[in-house]
């Protein structure tokens, strides 16, 4: 069974989370989530106008809802690393999230451009 692997990206405007999501979609078989480029096709708002907080938190919950339905096909759909998991499961899981600390020893990877 192949290993599921998240990868979560935060850092400054302009840092390059995406341009790095992008390079890592193309390597991986995977599904990425980018709030700026859904934001920019949903909404006309600049980031930094309380319109824009606003409707991100809608947008947020939007790519929410498209993740946890993705889970549920590739669930159903049995396929290597499926295992039981609905949308409670996973909304569960986020919410006992915490950040790795540094005795955990999980590999991280800083990108300074």
């Amino acid at each position: 069974m192949s290993e599921t692997v998240v990868h979560l990206m935060c850092g400054l405007n302009g840092a390059g989370k995406t341009a790095y999501a992008r390079r890592l979609a193309e390597q991986l078989p995977a599904v990425r989530f980018g709030l700026d480029e859904w934001m920019l096709r949903l909404y006309p708002y600049r980031y930094d106008t309380a319109k824009y907080a606003e409707q991100a938190e809608v947008c947020k919950e939007l790519i929410w809802e498209t993740a946890v339905a993705r889970a549920e096909a590739r669930t159903a759909a049995g396929g290597p690393g499926a295992h039981p998991l609905d949308g409670t499961a996973v909304r569960h899981l986020a919410s006992i999230f915490e950040p790795p600390t540094a005795d955990e020893e999980i590999p991280t990877t800083v990108i300074d451009g």
